[in-house]
């Protein structure tokens, strides 16, 4: 049992974690647009519906599988739907994570110190913080795998079944939540193959069943369009050529080394776990992942979030550095524990000083101008509230769409009459579009960065339907957005 010592400092590291993570959420990083895509997805939920910004049948098409989406919708009936109420939902899971990597890392090392500055660490860890705050599916899958390394090492150890399904049961929630997460379900075969055959076949219907349960439940209510947008997500992120794939490792393992001592450190420091069995699989289930991960997008930039999952394990990896650098000292427990101590204290104490300055001032993302302000979101809304009529469609990112409750597009969804666009197939078109999506009859377009600097750069049709609409009246701006009436309407 854990004395109440170290209970006590658990619990005010999970403050300051819980502080540091809650302080101006709602604003601060600006709104993201897969943010405003869950929240779409689940307004639709709680309404009874399968729908997503104009788009009927199924959500799958945005790529996005059905664990979040629910608990998502289960949480904004308790507290509400917005913005706030999305990332302080990842906040709590945040937290929850850290508490079972603590559990995790005292199960790898029976040391209670260690376990605590694996707590610390990941606490204020940057990258970890900051993509808590944003409201990323992902944060739900670094939980679900965190958890379910932790119940497999547990199983090792007191060789409970229990444990062993429920390891399984926590990979296999993941391939409902993320694509990703199928990613790390080889190495986890090949762990229990290795270590326990004899429940081989328990552990690979654990591992299979809730995607099967998915995959039934979707079948017997819309085979076509199931088996149409699966099979789409699955060629749309992960049919490039093969050399191109090699290049984006390569890229990727670049950025990865080279923006910050966190990640290459915490590598490194998988590789010093003490126990051989552990430290390979750990060191797998990082590696192998982020490879097959890595080879068909980027893990960096507005791609960044691909990387929430792996961030326990650099956590793990700079706590488990930092035990055996105080180990080489060969100096009595007390002196080895207290350069660990002081280690941990002043890495802690300089990224929290770090931390507590972006609270305010704004935390340096790297992607902050396709990043939407609140104030300036909620004047948006403010001015279209007051003007549009229910038959108008509006037209805008999902950055802002969420917030409508009428005919909104997303101005992807809205190019399809002229062809694909980088997320959805012209085949969508006209069959599975519940309004008119034509931009020549839309009432209004609210144009972001998001729009004129990715959309338009990357998707010829989106840029030739935003030179159309800036020839329509503009009725209102703000320092980033623009809100354009079509004078047809």
């Amino acid at each position: 049992m854990i004395n109440r010592h170290y209970l006590s400092i658990v619990v005010m590291i999970l403050l300051v974690a819980g502080a540091v993570r809650i302080i101006n959420l709602n604003s601060n990083p600006g709104w993201y647009t897969d943010e405003g895509t869950h929240i779409e997805i689940a307004k639709s939920l709680m309404n009874g519906e399968n729908y997503y910004f104009g788009i009927t049948d199924s959500y799958l098409i945005a790529a996005r599988l059905p664990l979040f989406e629910h608990i998502l919708a289960l949480w904004f009936r308790l507290i509400g739907v917005g913005m706030f109420q999305l990332r302080f939902l990842t906040v709590l899971i945040s937290i929850l994570t850290a508490s079972i990597l603590y559990r995790l890392t005292y199960v790898i090392f029976h040391n209670r110190l260690v376990g605590l500055g694996v707590l610390a660490i990941f606490s204020i860890y940057p990258q970890a913080l900051i993509y808590s705050r944003f409201g990323f599916s992902y944060n739900l899958l670094a939980l679900l795998i965190v958890l379910g390394l932790y119940s497999l090492l547990y199983y090792d150890q007191v060789s409970k079944l229990q444990y062993l399904v429920l390891g399984c049961i926590c990979f296999a929630l993941g391939t409902i939540s993320d694509f990703i997460a199928w990613s790390f379900i080889p190495v986890v075969i090949i762990f229990i193959l290795l270590r326990y055959r004899q429940h081989m076949w328990l552990s690979l219907l654990c591992l299979g069943l809730p995607f099967a349960l998915y995959a039934i439940m979707e079948l017997s209510i819309h085979s076509g369009i199931f088996l149409h947008d699966l099979t789409y997500t699955l060629a749309r992120v992960g049919g490039l050529p093969i050399q191109q794939q090699l290049q984006n490792i390569v890229t990727n393992i670049q950025v990865l080394a080279t923006t910050s001592w966190w990640i290459p450190v915490g590598f490194i420091g998988l590789f010093l776990i003490n126990k051989p069995t552990y430290r390979w699989f750990i060191v797998e289930l990082f590696a192998i992942p982020l490879l097959i991960s890595g080879r068909t997008i980027a893990l960096y930039d507005l791609s960044a979030y691909y990387m929430i999952p792996f961030l326990p394990f650099v956590a793990l990896g700079v706590i488990v550095l930092i035990y055996r650098f105080s180990n080489i000292l060969k100096m009595f427990t007390q002196i080895r524990s207290s350069v660990f101590v002081i280690i941990v204290s002043t890495i802690f104490s300089l990224t929290f000083i770090q931390i507590s300055s972006q609270l305010q001032a704004g935390f340096d993302v790297g992607i902050e101008h396709f990043l939407i302000n609140k104030s300036e979101a909620h004047d948006i809304y403010d001015y279209l509230i007051d003007y549009t009529k229910d038959p108008d469609v509006i037209i805008t990112s999902p950055s802002l769409g969420w917030m409508f409750d009428m005919n909104v597009t997303d101005f992807q969804i809205a190019s399809l009459i002229n062809g694909n666009s980088v997320h959805f197939p012209a085949t969508l078109y006209p069959e599975r579009i519940a309004f008119d999506i034509n931009y020549d009859n839309a009432g209004y377009a609210i144009v972001d960065n998001l729009w004129r600097d990715w959309g338009a750069v990357h998707m010829p049709y989106v840029a030739s339907m935003l030179d159309t609409i800036q020839t329509w009246d503009l009725v209102y701006k703000t320092s980033s957005i623009q809100i354009y009436q079509n004078p047809k309407t």
